[in-house]
Parts: C-alpha cells; structure tokens; sequence
C-alpha cells in the first residue's frame, strides 16, 4: 500500500505541481541564421515570417509533441517538429507574444523581448520547473506572477522597477504580494508613472495622455510667406505645423515686400491654436508705361513688353525701355513707401544707316523685310541698323535673296548681276546626299539654286550610288523643285546581306484607331496626330546571321541563321548597332515607337489593318495559335503594304523609346519621353494571343531584360 502512495505522489509531484517556464536568458538571435524559403513562410497577410526554434528540458519526446503553441491576435504560428526541438514560425511583423499550452501544466504566456527581424532564426530553451507542495515552512514562501505593463504608443519607454525594460510593452516576472513601480516615458506626452501590489498575473494598460499640440500658421494681407516656428522652416503659409510640445513657440513670417512678422502662441494638450500674423507692406505700387513693342527693365531686370504694374522697394531705381537696334530711353527715380507712381518712358529711338543699292540689269524691285523700297539704282536713308533680308526681283531674272548688315554713320554699297533663271529646290529621300547639277557638284541636300533656264540635269550620289532627273526651268511655270528617290537600300556585313525598306513620311493616327479599339488597352489612348520625315526600316527582323556577323556569337534559344535573333535585351541592342555603325560608317539605330507603329500599319499605303498586313492574324504572324512555342525563319509570312515581313508575332520588338502614356497633342517625329524605367517593346511574338499582335499594342520592360521571345528590327 505504500508502494502505491509513493508512485501515486511522483505522478502528482510531475504534473499538477510543475509549471513551463523559459530559460532565463536563452532567448536569443542566431547569428547570419535566415529562413530558406521565403516564399512559403508568410503570414495570413503575406508579410515575412519569423523562426523560433524552442528546445526543451525535462520532458520526454511523447510530452514535447502534446504543446501547444499560439500568439495574438495577428500572428500565424506553425509547430514543425524536429529532433529534440519544436519550430515556431510566426509574423515578424505582428507578434509581441507566444501562449505555450500543455494539457497539464496549463498555459504559460511568454512576452517576446524584441521585434522579430524578417526571416531571421531565433533559439529559446523551455523548462518544466517542479514545484514542491508547500510545507509548513515552505507556504511563507514568495510565488513568482508576471507584472506587464503597456502603452498606446510603439515608441514609449517603459521601466519596471526603475529599469527600463523594453518599447511600449514590458513584463517582469515578481513574488506574489510584493510592491513595485512602474513609469512610461514618450516624448510628446504626459509620463504615466505609479506603485502596484501584485497579488496575481496583473496588467496595466495606459493610454497616455498628449503633451503637444498643433499652430495653423497663416499670413495677412496675403498667404504664400515663408513659415518658422522656433527657428525652423516649415513651409508656406498657410500651413499646419507638426506635433509641438504643449507650451510658447515663436512663429515667423516672411515675405519679399512686407517686414518680417514675429509673434508667440502658447500650444495646448490635444488642441490647434490658430495663428494669423499680419505683416506690414515695405514696397511701392509702380505702373510703368511706353512704347507698345519696347520691352521694360527695372534695374537691370525684365518687367514685361509696352506696359507693366508692380511692386518695387522703396529707394533708387533705373527705369529703361529696350528694343533692338534703338537707344534706350533711361529715367532714374527715387521710390517712396506710401505712394503711388506712374512713370511714362518715351519711346526707345532708331539706330539707322543708308543703303545705295544697284543692279545690272536696272530696274529690279527691292524688297527690304518684305517691305516695298522701289527700284534700282536707288540711295535709301534711314534703315534700322542689324540684320535685313534683301531681295531683288526682276521679270526674267533669277531671284536674288541675300542677308545684309547695316551699321550706324555708315552707307552699305549694293551691286548685283542678275541672272535669267529661277529659284529652284532639290531634296532626297535623305538628307546629306551629294547634289550634282549639270555634272558639277553643288552642295548637299536640301538645297536650293538659282537655275538658268532651260533643261538641266540634277544628279544625286549617296555611297558611290546615284539617281538623276532631267527638268526644264521655264521663265513661267515649269520645274520649281525636285525630288530624288533612292529606294529601298541592301546592304552587305561581313558577307551577310540585308535590305532596308525606304518609309516616305507622312501623317496618321496613332494608337486605338477605330479597327483597334474593341480589344485597346487604356495605354493605347488616346489617339492622336503623329507627322514623321522620311526613314528607312529592316525589312526583317534582325537575324541570327546578321547578329553572328557583326558579334561573334548567337545568344539565341531557337538557332537558325535566317530566324530572329532573341534573348537579346535593349542594351544588347545598343552594342549591336555601335558595332554596326562602325562596319557600314551608317547611322543605324532602333525605331522610335511612332515609327514603328507608322511602318507597322503600312506608312502612307495603309489600308488600316488590325494586325500588320491583314485582319486575320494568321496570314501575317507566328503567335500563340499557330507557332508550336518557337520562333520561325523571317519571311515565312504575308508582308504588309510596305513590303515588310513578321511585324505582327514571331519576336517582340525593342523600340528606342523610354515606356510612358500618350498626349493628345499632335506631334512632329517625336521620340518619347526625355527619361524612364521601361523601355517600349512592340509586335507581340511567338508565344502572344491575337490581340497581342495589333499594330497599336504597347508592352514595356528593363533595359536589362532580354527573354527568348524579345528581338529588334533596325532604323537607318
């Protein structure tokens, strides 16, 4: 029978008087310790978790398995057990505690010491402490509880005992029936302070109270001065200050033309104090008047043109009225505060000079700045000194158009043989090309020339390539202006050879145009005008030949020499072209995305398609339905109005321009935003659905990124 009693009491002594406890001070941090996985250890609200890896003492491997682990309210927590460890994962964001549970030792709540970083390894040891039954002796003996005491505000230091123990929540564990003090401190607030007995677990929870307040700052007779409080800018009233410590502050105001202000308002716990400081005016209403077309100075600094009202300082100041080749007319006028001034400037006067003009034959009309001086020979006084344009016009004669100086006390002498002919203008589908009239050179294109008249051949060379046409300058009508066109251009690399589409420039409308609009993305709006010169486009998309040739080598997933290159990323692009440029002495470059989508949508021969050549996708593109997820050899589909192939599907296109939204405005050969993240891509490729290969579709990626469905077609 005592046999019995003595194993009966040792099962007692093991679970009704034992307690969980955690090791004093094995709470800790491991060291460059980091979860793995990231992405599975999240919490409900995907923010980073946290590791705690909790061994544990006296207890066998059975009694570990039946804890129980959870945390407050925001906090997930998963068990994984391990050899002689369990493993909590927690939010590192949300949890300020741990409940450990066992069905016989009861609940023990452990108040975490610190905010848990993300993703970091923490180690803590439990205890089962046995507790002996009481004896006589042994019952006077002091219980250990927890005191915790809270706070609303994260940042409020909290002290137990006159030892600061931790940020807005702490907790110690003390003798039952023992007195102790408690303080928390924040700045901006009331110190809540106290002494407590604790007889059990005992909480407590303040919320403190402000020891601030707020000034709204603002200034009379106008807002928009410069705010200080205590010395320190703010802003521009009016404003609202941040939270101030409850007492007097000093608030400033400043502002050109009125005295600085300076006042004292005293802030209340929790309260707003208005604040309105009225400054005195320290300037002068001037209105100043001259000339309608001469521009006004006031020391030195432009006022406006003809007229100007204003405030000046009181004092001295130089009052001028300016216009180009004229004397200035200057006043200089003391300013007094409380007045009122209207100054009139007289009118800037005239720097002039003489022209005596002469032609042979006589008889031509002159043309000064458009205006009428009569004919030649002729003496003109009184010319504006500067700049002119001159112009001598004479039935038969070649027009004379010339840019003359006059200077002040001198004549200029004018004398010009006119010659039978007309003015004529000669351009090329590019400029810069060599103009040869009549087997002489002459310039470079765009030009214009006085032609005689008669028959005369215009010859244009670009590369040891040229192009001629014969016309016929006419005394009246006939040629006034010529055009030559090269074409399309095929040029050789290293032995590999490609052609260049020639793109005449025109005017259309870009983006969710009415054939687009039903499948358009927002980016896509809103439409508007887009003018562009002339250029040239790749027929094709860059190759992996072509690629090889100019680079050495072929990044490409899908290899073939007449597929598109891929897995190139814009600033591979930018290598490519450089190293391009240098073997041809060309100025290659990627499209702009207007002269992408212009070209894509067949330039002035459009016949306003959905995709680049067709409304139905698959005559034209390799995309999602018809590529078996590759890349096909370029050609291979219908071309568009242009004669350019693969616009639509196969690879993306790299465009040179930063990604950025539409304006409505109409816009001349524009080139995107000035600065970005993203750089456009266009066309859709191999592995894109049908909308995704519409002429106005816009994607956008690093210029860094360079996928196996991502390539570029050249400009030149």
């Amino acid at each position: 029978m005592k046999r019995i009693l003595l194993v009966l009491f040792a099962f007692i002594s093991l679970n009704a008087f034992s307690q969980l406890q955690v090791k004093e001070g094995s709470f800790k941090h491991i060291p460059g310790g980091i979860i793995e996985d990231k992405l599975e250890y999240t919490d409900g609200n995907d923010f980073p978790m946290a590791l705690i890896k909790i061994s544990t003492e006296n207890i066998s491997e059975q009694e570990r398995q039946r804890l129980v682990f959870t945390g407050n309210r925001e906090t997930q927590i998963l068990k994984r057990p391990k050899t002689g460890q369990m493993w909590v994962y927690l939010s590192a964001e949300a949890a300020t505690f741990i409940d450990i549970k066992h069905p016989d030792y009861g609940t023990f709540k452990y108040y975490l010491p610190e905010r848990l970083c993300d993703y970091c390894v923490y180690e803590m040891v439990l205890q089962y402490i046995p507790i002996v039954p009481a004896t006589t002796n042994e019952a006077a003996k002091p219980k250990k509880t927890y005191l915790i005491v809270k706070s609303d505000q994260p940042d409020a230091r909290v002290y137990i005992d006159d030892e600061l123990i931790s940020t807005q929540e702490a907790s110690k564990a003390v003798d039952y029936g023992t007195t102790h003090t408690y303080k928390i401190e924040c700045k901006l607030y009331h110190t809540e302070s106290g002494t407590v007995t604790v007889n059990d677990r005992t909480l407590i929870d303040k919320k403190l109270r402000p020891n601030f307040g707020y000034i709204n700052i603002s200034s009379s007779p106008e807002q928009g001065a410069k705010a200080f409080v205590d010395g320190d800018y703010i802003g521009y009233t009016p404003i609202k200050t941040d939270k101030l410590e409850s007492g007097s502050h000093k608030v400033m105001v400043m502002k050109d033309m009125y005295k600085m202000k300076e006042e004292t308002f005293v802030v209340s716990d929790g309260l707003t104090t208005n604040a309105t400081l009225k400054m005195s005016a320290n300037f002068v209403n001037v209105t100043i008047s001259t000339d309608s077309q001469s521009d006004i100075y006031v020391d030195e600094e432009y006022k406006g043109t003809g007229r100007w009202t204003g405030r000046l300082s009181d004092g001295s100041h130089i009052f001028e009225a300016r216009k180009s080749n004229h004397r200035a007319s200057v006043k200089s006028m003391d300013l007094v505060l409380g007045e009122t001034n209207t100054i009139t400037l007289d009118a800037p006067q005239p720097i002039n000079g003489d022209i005596d003009i002469n032609t042979s034959p006589m008889g031509a009309t002159i043309y000064i700045d458009g205006k009428n001086y009569g004919e030649t020979p002729n003496y003109i006084s009184d010319i504006l000194i500067g700049e002119h344009e001159l112009k001598l016009t004479k039935q038969g004669c070649a027009e004379v158009k010339k840019t003359i100086v006059i200077k002040e006390g001198e004549t200029l002498s004018v004398n010009e043989k006119l010659q039978t002919g007309k003015e004529i203008s000669i351009s090329t589908d590019q400029s810069g090309d060599n103009i040869y009239v009549d087997g002489s050179y002459v310039g470079i294109s765009p030009m214009s020339l006085n032609l005689l008249y008669g028959s005369h051949e215009i010859t244009a060379e670009r590369n040891g390539k040229t192009v001629a046409k014969t016309i016929n300058v006419a005394q009246y009508g006939g040629d006034s202006g010529v055009k030559l066109t090269f074409g399309n251009q095929t040029i050789t690399v290293n032995g590999v050879y490609f052609t260049m589409i020639a793109v005449e420039g025109g005017t259309f409308q870009m983006g969710a145009t009415s054939e687009q609009v039903s499948d358009a993305n927002n980016d896509e709006k809103p439409v508007h005008s887009v003018t562009l010169s002339d250029y040239y486009i790749g027929e094709t998309e860059v190759t992996q030949e072509l690629w090889t040739a100019v680079m050495g080598s072929n990044p490409s997933s899908f290899k073939g020499n007449n597929k598109p290159v891929e897995r190139v990323s814009w600033n591979d692009c930018q290598e490519f072209i450089k190293k391009l440029n240098q073997l041809t002495g060309k100025n290659f470059r990627l499209p702009t995305e207007a002269e992408w989508e212009y070209a894509a949508r067949g330039g002035n021969k459009s016949l306003d398609y959905k995709y680049s050549g067709s409304d139905i996708v698959g005559v034209v593109a390799w995309y999602y339905g018809n590529s078996g997820s590759r890349t096909h050899d370029v050609k291979t589909k219908q071309a568009n109005e242009l004669g350019i192939y693969d616009m639509s599907g196969n690879v993306w296109e790299c465009c040179q321009d930063w990604y950025g939204s539409y304006s409505s405005s109409s816009q001349t050969n524009p080139t995107g935003p000035s600065s970005g993240s993203r750089r456009v891509l266009r066309g859709g490729g191999w592995g894109s659905a049908a909308w995704g290969c519409r002429v106005s579709l816009r994607s956008h990626d690093l210029p860094v990124s360079g996928y196996h469905n991502y390539g570029f077609r050249l400009v030149l």
